[in-house]
Parts: structure tokens; sequence; C-alpha cells
């Protein structure tokens, strides 16, 4: 009996400090399926690291160590777990959209119901400091994740939660309202205001974690000042329902959208019409197709982001490739034969093995393009980061030449609060990132990954404005009373979205993370 509750004590205590690491969930699932399903290597080598105390918690205690032997179970728990929760699945087009209207047809009764949940969490409360819930770590007031970001010049930002719809507010950030809830789906993939003013809405989280949760398609509000999303804003037909979007970007009269069953791309001049499916890797294995009923179907035309030549609208680059690995990764661009992968782009790989999540971004004026590229290879392989690096092109083609300006060693070594073996920069690269130029300036660049990052000189040096907590500084004790003077606020961890917008000529950055939005 008393084995049995040691082991359940250091069993939660291995899966409590890795779900404060963003692990539970999130590296452990992040391997690629063949060689490790479901990263249970990932896992006992952290449950490793935190027996030793190499981990994050300095809380745990020497004396509750049955003998070993349990690395196995922890594996087969973790197993279990990501078995049942493992993004993107399969759930064919339309079906999501025929659930949602026979829900709306079941019959209800009447009756009031009063929130009683409205105060605000605050993780920096003197009353409750502890290290495993990142409590007292700097981020202050949290909510839960904002995977999209959208902002003008007139003090508008509107976000996008993981799975709680979009929110508008008018105060630059702050005082928000919902713009969303008639929708059917309320998970964010991506919002982006186009040059008339519009908002798109990109429904169904595409980071791939258990916790994401597949949408409806594309929404787009002409007034998105003053009015709010309907069913009938949806773009196109079921083409793109039950699918991740992890990206929507415009070139010329198109929009393109980075989705789980491929690239498509619709005109942005008529909402009408369907979706064109542009290019998908393995074709067989989409809904319909031979292969479509093949477990790893959901996994094999995987897209996470489209790069347009600024020069021509026409010429476009799509990065494709499931975060864990497989050979149809890599970068491809239509020649006169169709779609072909690029190869010899400078330090940006074009192996597959070093091409997984990818974001992109490009300068206002055309100078610049910026990538974030993770390696599937050093996600399996290296302990301490699966980042391949942060690159651009200074001829601002997307198809280069490429040039590396950062890699995690660099980035820890910027102030990151990541500097201790297995959890360094770039470790949730597969899961975390986002990318923004600055309007006004081509060489200063925000880069999220764990943690944001800033260069103010195109990559020759950064800095961390938003370090993983405060933790490790030398600011920071758990008693309050032995600090050497008061932590700085930063961003809660793990960064998916950002935007840069202004009110009246004064410019600000918005991210959006695990834990809210943070100006």
């Amino acid at each position: 009996m008393a084995a049995t509750s040691r082991h359940r004590r250091r069993t939660a205590a291995v899966l409590i400090t890795t779900a404060a690491l963003g692990l539970t969930i999130t590296q452990a699932q992040a391997a690629g399926r063949g060689t490790d399903p479901f990263g249970v290597r990932a896992l006992r080598h952290q449950a490793h690291l935190n027996e030793q105390h190499q981990g994050l918690s300095p809380f745990a205690k020497d004396g509750d160590d049955d003998g070993g032997g349990e690395g196995q179970e922890i594996a087969e728990q973790a197993d279990q777990y990501a078995e049942a929760r493992t993004s993107p699945g399969i759930v064919a087009p339309g079906a999501y959209g025929a659930a949602y209207e026979a829900l709306r047809n079941l019959p209800h009764t009447g009756g009031s119901w009063r929130d009683v949940t409205r105060l605000p969490y605050d993780s920096d409360d003197p009353r409750y400091r502890d290290v495993n819930s990142n409590s007292s770590g700097g981020a202050g007031r949290v909510t839960g994740r904002v995977t999209g970001l959208a902002a003008d010049d007139h003090g508008y930002v509107y976000a996008g939660s993981a799975n709680g719809g979009v929110f508008r507010s008018r105060t630059g950030g702050g005082h928000w309202t919902e713009i969303s809830d008639r929708l059917p789906a309320l998970s964010t993939g991506d919002l982006q205001l186009d040059g008339r003013g519009r908002l798109w809405y990109a429904t169904g989280e595409a980071n791939t974690s258990s916790t994401a949760f597949l949408g409806t398609g594309v929404y787009v509000l002409d007034d998105p000042r003053h009015g709010s999303f309907g069913k009938r804003d949806r773009v196109g037909g079921d083409e793109l329902e039950s699918t991740s979007i992890h990206a929507l970007r415009f070139a010329g009269d198109k929009v393109w959208a980075a989705t789980t069953r491929g690239v498509w791309s619709h005109s942005t001049k008529t909402l009408k019409g369907a979706w064109k499916l542009e290019f998908a890797p393995n074709p067989d294995y989409l809904p319909g197709g031979p292969k479509a009923a093949d477990p790893d179907a959901a996994y094999k035309n995987i897209a996470n982001d489209i790069a347009a030549d600024p020069k021509d609208p026409n010429k476009v680059v799509l990065a494709v490739g499931w975060r864990g690995g497989d050979d149809y990764n890599g970068f491809y661009t239509k020649g006169r034969n169709g779609w072909q992968r690029l190869t010899g782009l400078g330090d940006l790989p074009s192996d597959s093995g070093d091409v997984g999540n990818v974001t992109f971004a490009h300068s206002a004026d055309g100078s610049r393009y910026y990538a974030i590229d993770q390696s599937p290879e050093q996600t399996n392989e290296n302990p301490d980061s699966g980042l391949e690096g942060i690159f651009v092109s200074k001829s601002g083609s997307p198809t280069g030449p490429w040039t590396r300006i950062a890699d995690y060693k660099q980035l820890r070594d910027s102030g990151s609060a990541l500097t201790g073996a297995g959890y360094q920069p770039g470790i949730q690269a597969w899961y975390n990132q986002f990318l923004a130029v600055d309007p006004k300036n081509p060489d200063h660049v925000y880069a999220g990954l764990e943690e944001v990052f800033e260069t103010k000189d195109g990559g020759k040096s950064w800095t961390v404005p938003g370090p993983y907590w405060n933790f490790g500084f030398p600011c920071w004790s758990i008693d309050p009373s032995r600090q050497s003077g008061s932590c700085p606020s930063t961003v809660h961890a793990d960064q998916h979205a950002v935007t840069i917008g202004s009110d009246h000529g004064r410019s600000y950055v918005v991210v959006g993370d695990d834990g809210g939005a943070f100006r």
C-alpha cells in the first residue's frame, strides 16, 4: 500500500511538473508517429530530468523513490492519454455542420443562468506562490490561450481564442466584446485584416496538440469595428469544414489557406463559390480518397504557411509538413510541371528531416522575408530544442537565398529564462511560433517561441522582452522578502500569435499565448 502511494505521488509529481512546462500534452506528442508515436522517449526523458532535480520544481522531495522501474508505467499512461486526444484526427467535411444543426434542433426548456466566475485570475497573487503552476512568475492576470490576433491603425484589436471565439477591443486591448458567438465553431486558427479592412476568421486551431479543435471553415466580417460574425459570413462551402487552418495569406486577388488537408485558395473579390485545392502532397489520404481510412491519414497533408513573392503574387512558396517528420515535408513552388519541391535555399534547409512547422513574415517594403523553422530531426533527437533556426531572405523573395540569423543557443544566451538542460528556446517550436516585422523598419522583428524575442538590427543581436517567467532570475525568490527587487511583468509562456497596431500614431505590439493577450 505504501509503495503504491509513493508511486502515485511520484507519477503525479512528474505529470504536474511537465504540465507546468507544457509537456504533458505537447512535447509528449511532438515526435514522429512512426518511430515514437506519442513521444514516449520525450516524456521518459523529462521524467528523468525531474527525478534528478534538474526540472523546474524547487519543491521536489527526496525519499519518494520506491526503487525505480516506473518509467514504462508513466509512458503507458502518456500513451493512453495521447492516443485519445492527438490532433488533428479525422472528421468528414460537413459532419461538423450537420452535428451543429442537430444540436440547434434539439428541444430545450427556458431558464436563467447567472455567471459566477467573473473574478480575474491573478497568477501573481502573493497569497499563492507555487512555481509548478507558474504562480508569481510575472504574467499577472491570465486567461486561456489566444491563437489569433489582428489590429488596425485606429486602436481596434481583434483576438481569437483557442476555443472561445473572437473578441474586439476599441482601446488597443482591454474592454473586450465577443463578436463570433453565433458561429458553430469557436476554435481559432488565424485572424487577418485584408487591404479593405475586412476581418477574416479562420476556424480550427492548427497547433496539433491534444487541446486543439477542428473548425467549420473561414468567415469574413465586412465591418469588424461594429458588426459580429454570422453563419452567412462563411466563404465558399464546406470544403474547409472539419479542418484546422494554420494561416491565411493574401496575394493579389487571392487568399490562401494552409490547412491540415493541404493548401487551398479563394478569390477575395467574390466570396461565393467553392475553395480550390491548390496542393495536397498525398491526395489519396484526403476524405474520399482510397487511403482516407488509414490511421495516419490526418498527418499526410499538413500545410503550415504560404509566402507570396511581393514582386509577383502568382509566385508562392508553400511550407508543408508534419511536425514529427514525414517524407513529404519541405518547401514547394509551382512550375511548368505542377508543384515542385524547392532545394538550394541557402541556410534554410530543404530536406524533409529538417522542415517541420514553419512560419513566414515579410516586411512592408518588400525588402525582407523572415522564417522560423522547426526541425523534426532536432525535435526527435535533441533533448534541449527542436528549433532549426530563424532565417532571413534579404532579397525579399521567399525563394531566398536565406541566411540563418538565430539558433536556439544564440536565443538562449540573449536573456532567455530557459537555460537549463532539457528545456531551452525552441523546445516546443512545433507548438509555439509567431513572426512579425515592424511596418516602419524591415530590420525590426518580433519572434515568438516559448518566449518573445526581438531584434532591431535584422538578427545581429537579440533581446527577450517577454521571458518565459522570472524564476531563475536574481529578482525572484519563493520568499518575497528575500527577492533582490521587484520582478518585471512578463508575458505568459508559449507564444502563438502577434499583431502590430497603432492608435493616434502610437504603435504597440500585442502577443497571444497560453495565458491570453499581452501588450
